[in-house]
């Protein structure tokens, strides 16, 4: 069985910084002994990547919803 990973409430999974961190070492040529470094700027990337973006969620349907509220008087 794999190991499950915490994450931070708003930080990515292990499994999406794992793909970035891929993606830069792809990008690098294959290098390989960088791992830590490509784990390190993959993490730094999608949190502030996540701290540009408003802040989603899902509800329990599966949907994604904003975070970020509007007054009641601008819905639709």
């Amino acid at each position: 069985m794999a190991k499950q990973f915490e994450q931070p409430e708003n930080g990515p999974s292990h499994e999406e910084i794992a793909k970035r961190a891929y993606t830069l070492f792809e990008k690098k040529g294959r290098a390989p002994g960088h791992d830590m470094e490509n784990w390190l700027q993959a993490e730094a990337q999608l949190m502030a990547d996540r701290k540009a973006k408003p802040e989603t969620r899902q509800n329990s349907n599966g949907l994604t919803k904003s975070a970020t509220r509007q007054p009641l008087s601008t819905r639709a």
